[in-house]
């Protein structure tokens, strides 16, 4: 979704499940600035696990 400035790769929030396979989740940069707000399909995520050292 090079439009929207998305890649492959890029770390979101989901923020709000809409439906059983579709979810609002927000990008932010690295200034806690949203860049990007998208409405995705279950088959587009990835499930990410964050550990504090």
């Amino acid at each position: 979704m090079p439009d929207k400035k998305l890649r492959h790769g890029n770390i979101g929030t989901v923020v709000e499940i809409l439906a059983t396979d579709a979810f609002l989740v927000e990008f932010v940069d690295s200034e806690g600035r949203t860049y990007a707000e998208e409405i995705l399909k279950a088959d587009q995520l990835w499930k990410t696990r964050y550990q504090l050292a």
